[in-house]
């Protein structure tokens, strides 16, 4: 899987964007995953962790289910490029 990226220097030492950008038509996205970016998920933990096995699918969709607003993904020109997963658990204490 190829990205094309835009060229850029950057700003802070007198560089500039060398391509047109159409802020109409955004090629990041960060958005909350779905059901639907669970294979997409699993493939991106395949190619960032190799050595680590990837979550089993029933174990992400549960995960996606039980706390949707905790799943945040990135997509680049219309692909799922990152993920973060995080989950709020609440205890009785602070001891807990």
């Amino acid at each position: 899987m190829h990205f094309r990226v835009l060229p850029v220097r950057c700003a802070c030492h007198g560089g500039a964007v060398t391509e047109e950008i159409d802020p109409q038509d955004p090629r990041l996205i960060i958005r909350r995953l779905t059901s639907e970016d669970v294979d997409a998920m699993i493939e991106l933990q395949q190619r960032c962790f190799p050595s680590i096995a990837p979550w089993e699918r029933a174990h992400v969709a549960d995960h996606l289910a039980r706390f949707p607003a905790g799943q945040i993904g990135v997509e680049l020109d219309g692909a799922l490029v990152a993920s973060s997963s995080y989950l709020v658990l609440h205890s009785k204490s602070s001891d807990d």
